[in-house]
């Protein structure tokens, strides 16, 4: 159903516009404030990642079943509840007393995170025409880019001035203002009551995908430890095997699966999947490396670290509303593929920057980054959405976020690893911050891999994307 209202169409703009930004500031204020969490509860680097990878699989593991009761039941009513679930996991971060509480708290945030991850692009679909919803499409990356830039400069002063806390005390007056305007104009959903009362739950499916994301998870994170022939690496490497071979085979049985694996069948679909499961890895993790690299290596304080880092963000509201101009389901793949090989080319000079430690050439490759990850962010959702029907529109919208959700966790444990394996002896398992007074060249190598590591999976993708190209004439 087309929203006509012009005056409750802007508003139902501007609701969707302060819902991105609230769980994009959540997702992306905690990487400023990591090195001060890790120090408050005197933890490792090592364990203070969890806080990002437990986050990114809460969401990983529930946005299917969000995508799924999206496409059965009334989307108004579940995207409120996801709301108040996020708010309440904001207040429970607020008052944690230690770093496991903290680590609850985030997983009850990433509750509600995931039901707004998966039904705003549903909900801009069902209430804007196709004329709209580029333009939509790139106000919410302007949204997402706004929040990555305030949450990197607003965090960072917040962590400085008045401690980490109050990078969630800062988020919950935008959140309520959100729910305020969603619950005054989003128009109500009504499903078919026949096919709500015929719907089976795929809980195997669920069981068997959350284990498969564990044990990988897993996997990666102690691979530096753990000899790739020994005993417990092998075995979680079967269990893992085993859990998603378990998974396909419950998606094939099931009346009602998380995943459509029939969509798999298509080549060009299991690219589009692929491609934004690598492009993730890299954005993630390259944003949970820098701020310990502008800290650590270039020696400024939070304060300053997150107003360097806020410079790709906001130099992305603007690029991201642009380019949401020109997007159409029918080019989006065309934007994607650009932005990967721009990608490329940017990570090549990352590395050039980690050579020669220079803070001006960090301020231009962050400008940068701010002109090339928009391309992408804003066109990859389109981009998937054009396989889905109007019947399961939020069950592509959701598929799409579990890549990208186990892409993230993924570059976080993957980037984490990759720098950790370069230091000596048990020097990765200390307080990164005891690091500063360790030489340069001990630490310098592990940027230089992670940034290699980029360029690997650019390059990967764009390959991928050559193939593509040639068997599809």
């Amino acid at each position: 159903m087309l929203y006509n209202l012009k005056k409750k169409k802007k508003w139902l703009i501007t609701a969707i516009f302060f819902c991105v930004f609230a769980v994009q500031l959540d997702t992306n204020i905690i990487y400023i404030a990591l090195p001060s969490i890790s120090k408050f509860f005197g933890i490792s680097l090592r364990l203070a990642s969890w806080l990002i990878i437990l986050y990114q699989l809460v969401i990983s593991g529930s946005v299917l079943l969000i995508g799924k009761l999206g496409d059965l039941y009334n989307t108004k009513k579940i995207f409120i509840l996801g709301l108040t679930i996020f708010f309440t996991g904001l207040c429970m971060c607020v008052f944690s007393f230690n770093f496991y509480f903290l680590i609850l708290s985030r997983c009850i945030t990433a509750l509600g995170t995931s039901t707004i991850a998966v039904l705003t692009p549903v909900i801009i679909v069902k209430n804007f025409n196709k004329n709209e919803v580029g333009k939509i499409f790139g106000i919410r990356t302007s949204a997402v880019s706004l929040a990555i830039g305030s949450g990197a400069l607003i965090g960072g002063l917040l962590v400085y001035l008045l401690g980490w806390k109050w990078i969630f005390i800062i988020n919950m007056p935008i959140c309520l203002t959100a729910m305020i305007l969603l619950i005054a104009v989003l128009p109500e959903d009504i499903k078919a009551e026949k096919e709500l009362t015929t719907f089976k739950f795929d809980y195997s499916g669920l069981i068997f995908s959350t284990l498969f994301i564990i044990s990988l998870l897993y996997i990666i994170n102690i691979s530096e430890k753990s000899s790739l022939y020994s005993n417990k690496f092998l075995y979680l490497c079967a269990a893992s095997i085993t859990f998603f071979v378990l998974f396909i085979i419950s998606e094939n049985r099931a009346k009602y699966p998380l995943i459509n694996i029939s969509l798999f069948k298509i080549p060009a679909f299991t690219y589009e999947c692929f491609m934004i499961f690598l492009v993730f890895v890299v954005i993630a993790g390259i944003s949970f490396m820098l701020p310990f690299y502008l800290i650590d290596i270039i020696n400024l304080h939070p304060g300053k670290a997150g107003a360097v880092m806020s410079i790709a963000g906001i130099t992305s509201i603007f690029t991201g509303y642009i380019i949401g101009k020109k997007i159409t389901l029918d080019n989006s793949s065309y934007y994607c593929f650009l932005s990967v090989i721009l990608m490329c080319f940017l990570y090549i000079f990352l590395d050039y920057v980690f050579q020669v430690n220079s803070l001006i050439l960090v301020i231009i490759f962050l400008f940068m980054l701010g002109l090339i990850n928009p391309i992408f962010i804003t066109s990859y959702i389109p981009n998937i959405l054009k396989y889905s029907t109007e019947h399961n529109k939020s069950s592509i919208s959701a598929l799409a976020k579990f890549v990208v959700r186990i892409g993230m966790a993924t570059g976080v444990c993957l980037f984490a690893t990759v720098f950790r394996v370069t230091l000596p002896g048990d020097l990765a398992y200390k307080n990164l911050s005891s690091l500063s007074i360790a030489p340069e060249n001990l630490l310098i190598p592990g940027f230089e891999n992670i940034s290699n590591l980029s360029i690997i999976c650019c390059l990967i993708i764009s390959l991928g994307g050559l193939l593509k190209k040639y068997f599809s004439r």
